[in-house]
């Protein structure tokens, strides 16, 4: 320091070089708070788009993630209607959906897996704790304040840049803090503005979101209490309905032409058998079990059957006075989404040759935009020749939602319900192609038996080489037969179900070949085996173990089962050149998590009925309805296991039982007791199992 004399005295003053100094420490101080600022500012106005959006609030974080969800479930929407991309839509899709799973993960989204039971949904909010609108508000102000705070910091190094030099006057560096300034409070009142317009959106967003919530949780309850509702009700309707049938039955009139359309008071609710809160309006049965527990009549059996003609005294169940051609035939068809089946119901009737007394229910399980089983394969106005044109009004379809159906059972019991007292019932599968003139082959075939109790059934043989194109005749020699069955287990328990069936020449000439076993795909009898073995109602899901129960009560009631000499419909199987088409067809199981432990408990009962699980107790199941669904009196299912080999306690068959049916054994020894009557096999005096026979 230096000491200056003015007029006698001393006074301290500043040299020109440390006014110089302190002038650029200010413009220095002032150029790092400003870089100080441009680098806060920066940070904040590119966060969004470095750091994923986590510097934004948690109802905004919310937001931006809904926004990719949504892309990704529109991506997951789109890819599903072409069969050549993707599950999320190609390679591409992967990578977006890669993208949207970090997202997902950082924020609020966790992957759960899927349980049996549940939806589709792979992603589920988890609650967290989110912070308020009003804190949202007080933390952006508080970053508001310190820009700022910051700026007017900065103003006010700017005014000591002016007053430390004259030079600074003209440096651009305080045009820049000037524009800095003025940029800074901009973008700070825009951010408050934001904030505001934010908040404002967030509060009403959230609002909309917990009513959206509210509603939601609301409709589920509601939902869940009107069903808790029905199927309380429906459980007394059940009660009330288990009255005992009559002890003596009486066989209802039957007329034709006949269909269900026209039948006003005729159809009834019943209970859905899988979910008990849905009641369906179903055709009424036609009649019901006329057996009695006994061995039923050859007059009452007489009683069943009508005649395109009718006697002099009009009446139409004319018994065996019924000429063949005239006799009536009932055939039930079963559909899920089945696109075939129409084909099938067309092939029926084109190539009876007297489609005239065919009748035929179909009970059609449906999507929106499935084909129709009644619906011609061509317009009728193109080609009014298609049988589905002729004679659509012998054609009577129960349609049901696909979502309702819970397996062939149910299926084949409402189609048991469309039966209306025809001469004969015929069931097979909605994918089969029919031979020429198969009407009167199959009744010829029936009537050979000389058995009023003769049900011929089998496995058919696949339509491939099985039918001459241009005469719709058989191309076959040969023959399937029932016999090859042995005991499986699963998550329902252990049943028999058939195994690959033998085919070959018959060992048995000009006459259908006695058989243990009957099967579901095709089935043709008197119109009273429909009537005295309906299926059951109450056994959901089941698809194996069904065949073993209708043989075992059929065999109850003093039914016996034939392999026919010659197959009168082939069978499209999945396999060769239709596999392709056949491949695409549905199954009722993709409801199967909507009925999930139905099918355990219809299995005990199924099970029970029959005999064939001693080791549960009865009061394990249900027993609704066991005299229209249950055994009779005629035979024991113990003697058909003692016969046939089945061991039910330790769940095992004896071998070579095909060898005594296939053979011819079984029917030379078991078809000498038919009795005179033609009501069936007295089996009383077969005692001893069928190995006893061989020998």
């Amino acid at each position: 320091m230096m000491m200056n004399s003015v007029g006698g005295m001393y006074r301290r003053t500043s040299p020109p070089i440390m006014a110089c100094t302190w002038s650029m420490s200010a413009l220095l101080l002032g150029f790092i708070f400003c870089m100080y600022a441009f680098g806060f500012i920066s940070t904040v106005l590119t966060l969004p788009e470095v750091d994923k959006h986590q510097h934004l609030p948690y109802i905004l974080r919310h937001h931006e993630t809904s926004k990719k969800i949504d892309q990704k479930q529109d991506l997951v929407d789109k890819s599903g209607d072409d069969e050549k991309s993707s599950y999320y839509g190609g390679a591409e899709a992967e990578v977006d959906d890669q993208h949207v799973e970090e997202t997902i993960d950082d924020v609020y989204y966790n992957t759960t897996e899927k349980k049996e039971g549940e939806g589709v949904d792979d992603y589920e909010y988890y609650e967290v704790e989110t912070r308020s609108a009003e804190e949202i508000r007080k933390r952006e102000d508080a970053a508001i304040r310190t820009m700022i705070d910051l700026g007017e910091t900065f103003g006010t190094d700017e005014e000591d840049d002016k007053n430390s030099s004259e030079d600074d006057k003209n440096s651009s560096e305080k045009d820049d803090d000037d524009g800095n300034y003025e940029e800074m409070i901009k973008v700070a009142e825009e951010l408050r503005k934001n904030v505001d317009i934010t908040v404002h959106q967030n509060q009403d967003s959230g609002e909309m979101k917990a009513n959206a919530h509210d509603e939601e949780d609301k409709k589920k309850t509601d939902e869940n209490n009107d069903r808790e509702v029905a199927m309380k009700h429906n459980t007394l309707k059940i009660m009330e309905k288990s009255d005992p049938l009559p002890k003596i039955s009486t066989v209802p009139k039957s007329i034709w032409p006949v269909t269900i359309r026209n039948e006003d008071g005729e159809w009834e609710d019943i209970i859905h058998p899988g979910d008990s809160s849905v009641t369906m309006t179903v055709p009424r049965f036609w009649s019901n079990p006329i057996h009695d527990q006994t061995l039923m009549s050859r007059a009452k059996a007489m009683q069943v059957g009508t005649c395109i003609t009718p006697d002099f005294n009009g009446n139409m169940q004319r018994g065996d006075d019924c000429d063949l051609k005239d006799r009536t035939i009932f055939v039930a068809i079963a559909s899920y989404r089945d696109w075939q089946c129409r084909y099938t119901v067309e092939s029926a009737l084109s190539r009876a040759k007297y489609p005239e007394r065919i009748r035929i229910g179909v009970v059609d399980q449906l999507n929106d935009g499935d084909d129709h089983c009644d619906v011609p394969i061509k317009s009728c106005d193109s080609d009014p020749s298609q049988s589905l044109c002729k004679y659509i009004d012998q054609v009577d379809v129960f349609q049901m939602d696909a979502l309702l159906s819970i397996g062939p059972v149910f299926a084949r019991h409402l189609g048991h319900r469309i039966y209306r007292g025809e001469y004969y019932a015929m069931q097979s599968d909605a994918h089969v192609t029919y031979t020429q003139d198969w009407d009167v082959d199959v009744i010829e075939q029936q009537e050979a038996t000389g058995d009023d109790m003769a049900v011929l059934s089998t496995y058919l043989t696949d339509i491939e080489g099985s039918i001459n194109e241009k005469t719709g005749k058989s191309l076959r020699h040969t023959r399937p037969i029932m016999c090859n069955t042995d005991y499986e287990g699963g998550p329902q328990g252990m049943h028999l179900r058939h195994l690959s069936q033998p085919e070959g020449y018959s060992n048995v000439k000009n006459q259908s070949q006695l058989q243990p076993y009957w099967s579901a795909g095709f089935s043709f009898s008197r119109g009273h085996f429909v009537v005295n073995v309906p299926y059951d109602l109450y056994q959901p899901m089941i698809f194996q173990g069904e065949e073993m129960a209708i043989a075992i009560r059929g065999f109850t009631i003093g039914y016996d089962f034939f392999a026919p000499e010659r197959s009168i419909c082939f069978h499209h199987y999945a396999v060769g050149a239709n596999a392709s088409a056949r491949m695409k067809v549905s199954h009722f199981w993709e409801h199967g998590d909507r009925y999930k432990g139905q099918g355990k408990r219809a299995m005990a009962r199924l099970l029970g009925i029959v005999h064939m699980n001693p080791e549960v107790n009865s009061d394990e199941w249900s027993h609704s309805e066991e005299d229209r669904y249950g055994i009779g009196n005629v035979r024991t299912p113990e003697k058909f296991y003692s016969l046939f080999g089945v061991d039910v306690v330790e769940k095992k068959t004896i071998p070579n039982l095909c060898k005594f049916v296939d053979g011819g054994t079984m029917h030379r020894k078991f078809m000498k007791y038919l009795s005179s009557d033609g009501m069936g096999i007295n089996y009383s005096t077969i005692t001893q199992p069928f190995p006893t026979y061989m020998h």
